[in-house]
């Protein structure tokens, strides 16, 4: 696996502490990590796919990139290829036994901001929990400094989406 979360504890109704594991394989990171680097100055992002259950947790086993015919890619913007992802996820997802679900969502930004999330983010998350009877996760890459020409570093972070909102737990 390339990256796996600690337990982290986190409030989920103000009086208990909820513990949640992660792990990214390494075919998903790479795959991110390649989509970052051909929109180095613009937004960008896919899907997420693995198993998700509330006592293992996320296991993030494929991403996806966002398309390559109808899918927008701005500097402060960022929207699917829908046919095209639902296309790529379909066959993904079926070269595992048992097939793979989404399990989450992955964006960049290009800055860091205090609130990390637009609003057009937050429907997605909300469409995603309001269909997904496990757990679910954000992968965000925020744009950290500029290191010279294509080569630029970004701080990931890792969110819990809940019908509540979201919980960072990188």
């Amino acid at each position: 696996m390339a990256r796996s979360g600690r337990k982290i504890p986190r409030r989920t109704d103000g009086a208990h502490l909820k513990l949640i594991n992660y792990s990214i394989s390494m075919r998903a990171q790479t795959a991110m990590n390649n989509e970052l680097r051909r929109f180095p100055e613009t937004e960008t992002g896919g899907l997420l796919l693995g198993y998700s259950d509330a006592k293992r947790g996320v296991q993030i086993l494929e991403a996806t990139d966002g398309g390559y015919l109808n899918v927008l890619h701005e500097e402060a913007a960022f929207e699917y290829d829908i046919p095209y992802v639902e296309h790529i996820c379909t066959i993904l997802s079926e070269l595992y036994t048992p097939p793979l679900d989404i399990v989450g969502v992955w964006h960049k930004h290009n800055s860091i901001s205090e609130i990390p999330f637009s609003l057009s983010d937050e429907n997605i998350h909300r469409q995603l929990v309001e269909n997904m009877p496990y757990p679910c996760v954000s992968v965000l890459f925020e744009k950290t400094d500029t290191l010279g020409e294509k080569h630029e570093e970004y701080k990931m972070r890792i969110f819990e989406l809940t019908s509540s909102g979201y919980f960072d737990i990188s």
